[in-house]
């Protein structure tokens, strides 16, 4: 095991994803060498990991039970590697499921995770303007990021 990232639990596995989807692809701005923080090993194809991916993705009842993403989450970032041609194990399994996300369903999730919700009433006043800016340029960055990866948003 290499610290801190074991590759073989739940909460790597969705780390991973995540770096992946959002790190890795060749359209973001900030891209990283995966594999100099997780190794070379691509955790969709990992026997022990597929448990993780299928909790992770809603194929059971519950979710992972450590430090990972909505169901939701995990499905948006699936559908955007499969989308690009990442291969893996899991992404086979997930692209034949009826957890894999219809194009109408993937934009609905998106829209539901990049929504601000401007009525919040626990934003302190002074706090109110400057932070929903701020949501708002995030929301932006987040919105351009799946435009480029063919999601018409």
């Amino acid at each position: 095991m290499s610290k801190p990232w074991c590759r073989r639990c739940a909460k790597c596995c969705y780390v991973w994803l995540g770096f992946q989807t959002y790190l890795g692809l060749r359209s973001t701005k900030l891209q990283i060498n995966i594999n100099e923080v997780f190794g070379n090993e691509n955790l969709l194809d990992i026997d022990e990991n597929q448990i993780f991916f299928e909790e992770m993705a809603g194929f059971h009842t519950n979710n992972a039970m450590e430090c990972v993403g909505a169901i939701d989450e995990t499905r948006i970032m699936l559908n955007i590697l499969a989308e690009a041609g990442f291969n893996g194990r899991f992404i086979e399994t997930y692209k034949k499921s009826k957890q894999y996300l219809a194009k109408n369903e993937l934009i609905t999730a998106i829209n539901e995770y990049t929504s601000i919700d401007k009525k919040d009433e626990h934003i302190p006043q002074k706090l109110r303007k400057p932070l929903l800016d701020l949501f708002q340029k995030i929301r932006l960055h987040a919105l351009e990021f799946f435009r480029l990866q063919g999601i018409p948003i």
